[in-house]
């Protein structure tokens, strides 16, 4: 995983899965799948840490795969 991604990047991807923006506090997204049983919060930066981007992924049952180009 040595890719940088961005906030932006991520938010696109959560999206494309069923995930929706429920709130922003200061520098930070909130977003909850269809469901509603799983809430992720993102940092809103141009380059995610490797360590913030793989709990993200994680959470969210993603891979780095199925971020876009």
């Amino acid at each position: 995983m040595n890719r940088i991604i961005s906030s932006r990047q991520a938010i696109k991807a959560l999206r494309k899965v069923g995930f929706v923006v429920v709130g922003r506090r200061r520098n930070h997204i909130y977003m909850r799948n269809s469901e509603g049983d799983i809430t992720v919060i993102l940092p809103f930066r141009k380059e995610l840490k490797r360590g913030t981007l793989h709990h993200i992924l994680e959470k969210a049952g993603l891979t780095v795969e199925d971020l876009p180009e």
